[in-house]
């Protein structure tokens, strides 16, 4: 072929060689769209959903109110809760007026989620990036909770006009609230029996000065090892303690105990019981609390011997 024929030949092949780069390009852009773990998805001026990446559509999905679970073409009002999320449309709009970036965290009630949200505006609509933030809340949740636990350990055993068992009864209280356990006590061990020397427990149960034989309690183990010992549920963790009263008489199935040494001698345990088991097990910082205070019981109780002699 030559002439103007080969010319408009060129043409065509230039022009279908762009277009399909092009294609290319918009695919390799939507896998790498798709990609990203952040929910990303735009709207236009007149509040349309235009496109959203694999996350964001099935963070759409669980928030739709409607049977629908398409997403790109419908109103954002279908797919985005406007009760739950009265005060993130408020953001979007503002943003929109504007024309400046919002930053914001907003809670999905039907999602059950945190997002920290992003939303950037241009002369079509709004580019908007839902981050999921729920596990960092959470755990920021939890470091809140721990230093103010922290701060009532501290002002309990500094109180000076507490007597060492109103110490121990309040740090109790404490450690049922903490644990979620009905039961906490600190026992003292003599021989093979085993003495409540403080106790908080429902009324009915068992109460200071209640003696049991070691082999009965769900201390041994922490007796036996001098290390605190955790059972989430007693029945599958420790079969063989099923029978024993605390189990069977009291219904209880889960377990967090610490010895408490003085003098380089077991002395007894400072545990808590709860009567319902434990899905998952004690956490490191349930663990780590009542470590924490059976160690300051064992250097109070080794300080008053000290003082004794």
């Amino acid at each position: 072929i030559s002439g103007p024929e080969q010319t408009l030949v060129e043409l065509i092949a230039r022009v279908l060689s762009q277009l399909l780069e092009r294609q290319l390009a918009h695919e390799e852009r939507n896998r790498i769209f798709d990609r990203m773990t952040d929910a990303i998805f735009s709207v236009s001026s007149d509040w349309r959903v235009t496109t959203a990446n694999t996350a964001a559509r099935e963070v759409l999905c669980e928030m739709q109110t409607g049977s629908d679970p398409k997403i790109v073409g419908q109103r954002l009002q279908a797919v985005l809760p406007v009760d739950e999320m009265a005060t993130t449309y408020e953001q979007f709009e503002a943003a929109m007026a504007d024309q400046a970036e919002r930053t914001f965290e907003a809670y999905c009630e039907s999602a059950d989620r945190w997002f920290d949200i992003r939303a950037y505006p241009s002369d079509s609509g709004l580019s908007i990036y839902f981050r999921d933030i729920t596990d960092k809340r959470q755990r920021n949740a939890e470091i809140r909770a721990s230093e103010e636990t922290l701060r009532e350990i501290y002002d309990i055993i500094s109180d000076a006009d507490r007597s060492f068992e109103a110490q121990v009864e309040a740090l109790l209280a404490l450690g049922q609230r903490v644990i979620g356990a009905e039961y906490g006590s600190l026992a003292r061990i003599r021989g093979n029996k085993y003495t409540f020397e403080v106790v908080a427990a429902p009324e009915g149960t068992i109460e200071a000065g209640d003696t049991f034989d070691i082999s009965a309690t769900n201390c041994e183990r922490t007796i036996v090892t001098e290390e605190t010992i955790t059972m989430a549920d007693i029945a599958t963790d420790e079969p063989a303690y099923a029978d024993r009263p605390p189990h069977a008489e009291f219904g209880v199935d889960c377990y967090v105990g610490t010895p408490i040494l003085v003098d380089g001698d077991v002395y007894g345990t400072f545990c808590f019981y709860g009567t319902e088991s434990r899905s998952e097990p004690f956490s490191e910082w349930e663990v780590t609390f009542v470590d924490l205070l059976g160690k300051w019981i064992s250097r109070e109780l080794d300080r008053q011997r000290v003082e004794d002699q």
